[in-house]
């Protein structure tokens, strides 16, 4: 749009993105000497250092920019090479030779996953709490695996410490408000020990299934009718709602003939978006002594919303 920026501006900026994991560089061929005699890989494989994956190497860029039409780009583009081969090997490579940089996928579902459970925080209590769990999740979003059921423990003090300057809360209010969402049946937020105040963390699967039913319920049970049909789809708010059900008491809530509940069932089962728990009698787990109850399988439908939030 013709519109000019700062270099320092856009490095700034890429350089947040790298720190915050949203963008991290592409992996690449190892560098190991050729052996004559050992028949080159048919693909080499691409690695890189954990350490570097995130590091932004320092350019010296001064001045503005700003965005060129593609005509432009070619002409410059032609302009650029012809100088480039003039040059030669007079100029010295620049730092950033050789490294590519790539979206991290995984960090936007992530990004995602946090903001739902922050919404869902607000919703259940109120704003200050949510902004307390968003200052939690902030603290963890690069220390955490996207796959991990809890973020790192932190103490009172370093949240108090970590709040948004607009947040004036003495630190009474926000221990009793940690109080609060860790009593909270919910279970949004846990806490470990009581020494110093005590150390709390997100339950980031708990968060994500046990939230309000009519804020998420909705979402998880959404893809069904399409998938499976409409008589799947009241089986799966079935086990919802109840929780845990055997095959024979499925049919009787669902109205649904054996036959065909059995494959609905099935069907569920192979995709994962029903689990089967075995309950046995005796030591000896004997299927007739032994109760097979079926039940939503969470941590699935939950994948399956990220997915669809992302998209």
């Amino acid at each position: 749009d013709g519109k000019t920026m700062d270099y320092a501006d856009v490095s700034n900026t890429f350089v947040r993105l790298a720190d915050t994991h949203f963008v991290q560089r592409c992996p690449l061929v190892p560098e190991t000497p050729e052996s004559p005699e050992a028949p080159p890989p048919p693909a080499p494989t691409l690695v890189i250092d954990e350490k570097d994956m995130y590091v932004v190497p320092r350019l010296n860029l001064v001045g503005k920019g700003k965005r060129r039409r593609s005509c432009d780009e070619e002409e410059n583009g032609e302009r650029k090479a012809k100088k480039q081969k003039q040059d030669g090997e007079s100029s010295e490579p620049p730092p950033d030779d050789g490294i590519y940089w790539q979206v991290n996928i995984d960090r936007f579902h992530q990004h995602f996953r946090d903001q739902g459970i922050v919404s869902a925080v607000a919703n259940r209590m109120d704003q200050t709490s949510s902004e307390i769990v968003r200052t939690m999740l902030r603290m963890s979003e690069v220390t955490t695996s996207s796959s991990a059921p809890y973020t790192q423990p932190l103490s009172s003090n370093e949240i108090f410490r970590s709040l948004p300057a607009g947040y004036n809360i003495v630190k009474q209010v926000l221990d009793q408000y940690l109080t609060l969402l860790a009593d909270d049946p919910l279970e949004f937020v846990g806490k470990s020990g009581d020494s110093g105040g005590g150390m709390y963390t997100v339950s980031i699967l708990r968060g994500l299934l046990r939230p309000p039913p009519s804020r998420f319920r909705p979402l998880i049970r959404s893809p069904l009718p399409r998938r499976f049909g409409s008589r799947c789809a009241r089986i799966f708010r079935l086990l919802l709602r109840k929780k845990h059900l055997e095959q024979k008491q499925v049919e009787d809530f669902a109205m649904i003939p054996a036959k065909e509940a059995k494959d609905m069932l099935y069907k569920m089962l192979s995709e994962n978006f029903v689990a089967l728990q075995e309950i046995p009698k005796t030591p000896d787990h004997a299927p007739s002594r032994t109760f097979y109850l079926y039940t939503v399988n969470v941590p699935s439908s939950a994948r399956m919303l990220l997915h669809r939030c992302y998209k």
